[in-house]
């Protein structure tokens, strides 16, 4: 699980990414560990399994939703024969 990190980003590089005091890293962390709780930061609906959407599926909606002008006429003029 990913860790969250308390320190401020102006503390010394090499203090705990933890508590952002300088003598010991966030393994040896007096204060424990903090655990981030995403479910809560981000809610529920963040952890969704959602089918996949790929740009090749969108592309042919797309096309489909197009207009040939070139087939829209053809079929015209077929349509102008029969009748």
């Amino acid at each position: 699980m990913q860790r969250g990190y308390k320190r401020d980003n102006n503390s010394r590089p090499n203090a705990c990414n933890n508590c952002g005091q300088v003598g010991h890293y966030a393994a040896q962390c007096p204060q424990g560990s903090q655990d981030v709780d995403f479910h809560r930061l981000y809610g529920q609906h963040a952890f969704v399994m959602r089918q996949a959407v790929f740009q090749s599926d969108l592309d042919a909606a797309k096309q489909a939703k197009e207009i040939n002008f070139y087939q829209l006429e053809k079929k015209a003029k077929e349509y102008a024969e029969v009748s």
